[in-house]
């Protein structure tokens, strides 16, 4: 407990098990009871560097249900990973012949900590790569002091990062919140080099506080087009004001959406309502109507989707469904027409008001590209 010994023996047997990535930890130090630290954990085309971990000791874990992390540094990291390449679904089953998704996640066990806090974590240096898509993050400086929860109070403390500054992937930096309600504000900027779907940089403002011992926040982004408010009681509510996602994403998405949900949590019952209420977007030449709808989640086995849109009465009608593949997880635009039309024609009638083979090849091969933003049924 007092030694380096134990933590030593852990890095040999790491050793040992990581020889196929020619896994190799260097300069260990420090003690189970307090901490430890290493200079250097090398493998394949991964590095961690200049590692520190200092915490109060396992006997306050024990005794005291508390847990004081003094420090966390690392210095210098490089971490590679291959992510799934589909980042879109073909997903052709249906949502009801899903296997469906159950909200019954069973009770969670009570926090087992009277006291958790972070007095310092600090990153440098830290470069995180996606082997599949190229995608890749810097982070040159993260720096998070003064968080602690204890017996149900948060105190969020200060956090500010510089993601990305030598390819504008990214920004991040906490404030006080303007609003009194509030304690902490964090200001992220999505950079359309962060991704090649990125048109221009995406702004969310985060407002934390807390409250009848729970956490509250007030969310806004899309420049303000957005707004997200949970409340202590886990009730949320989202409005979208005449939301343009084609200004923000490079695809097929839908323009001046205007939306309002609210979810209600009411601990007593058991219940969580979903409340769709009502609203409307524009997608392609055509204006879908939201239909409102209401679930109780705790009830559900299967959900159904979530935002069901139809055209309006012009021939041909198209309905538009969101939904989440049970399958992959991803997120489908489910789309159809009536009459029945295939997928080709289907989005040709929807952006240009006429049939595939009338469209220029120009326009034919970006239609072509945009289908794998749907999912759209072969007619019978």
């Amino acid at each position: 407990m007092h030694t380096s010994v134990p933590l030593r023996s852990v890095a040999a047997a790491m050793e040992a098990a990581g020889k196929d990535s020619q896994l190799k930890i260097t300069g260990v130090s420090g003690t189970l009871s307090s901490g430890l630290s290493f200079e250097q954990m090398k493998w394949d085309d991964g590095e961690l560097a200049d590692v520190r971990v200092r915490y109060s000791g396992i006997i306050d874990i024990i005794r005291k249900k508390h847990l004081i992390i003094h420090e966390i540094h690392v210095g210098k990291a490089l971490i590679n990973f291959s992510s799934n390449a589909n980042h879109r679904s073909d997903d052709s089953s249906s949502s009801e012949s899903d296997e469906g998704w159950s909200t019954d996640h069973g009770e969670s066990d009570e926090w087992p900590l009277e006291l958790f806090q972070i007095d310092s974590l600090t990153l440098a240096n830290i470069v995180i790569k996606d082997r599949t898509t190229g995608f890749s993050l810097s982070i040159p400086a993260l720096e998070w002091t003064g968080f602690k929860a204890e017996n149900g109070e948060i105190d969020f403390g200060k956090f500010s990062a510089e993601m990305g500054a030598e390819t504008d992937y990214l920004t991040l930096v906490t404030t006080d919140a303007p609003d009194t309600k509030y304690k902490t504000r964090i200001d992220c900027s999505l950079m359309p080099k962060m991704h090649t779907l990125i048109r221009k940089p995406i702004r969310i403002v985060t407002d934390l506080g807390q409250e009848d011992g729970s956490v509250i926040c007030h969310l806004q982004a899309f420049d303000d087009a957005l707004e997200i408010v949970a409340n202590p009681d886990g009730s949320a509510q989202f409005n979208f004001r005449e939301l343009n996602l084609a200004d923000y994403l490079d695809g097929p998405l839908p323009q001046n959406l205007t939306l309002e949900v609210v979810t209600l949590a009411t601990e007593e019952s058991g219940t969580e309502l979903f409340d769709v209420r009502g609203g409307e977007f524009q997608l392609g030449l055509r204006k879908f109507q939201i239909q409102p709808a209401k679930w109780d989640l705790s009830q559900l086995i299967q959900p159904p989707s979530t935002f069901v849109s139809l055209s309006s009465d012009a021939e041909p009608q198209f309905r538009y469904a969101i939904e989440e593949s049970e399958k992959s997880g991803q997120i489908i635009q489910r789309l159809s027409a009536t009459p029945a039309l295939s997928p080709e024609d289907t989005l040709a009638e929807l952006f240009h008001g006429k049939r595939f083979s009338e469209l220029s090849p120009a326009e034919q091969k970006k239609l072509t590209a945009d289908l794998s933003w749907f999912y759209i049924a072969q007619p019978e």
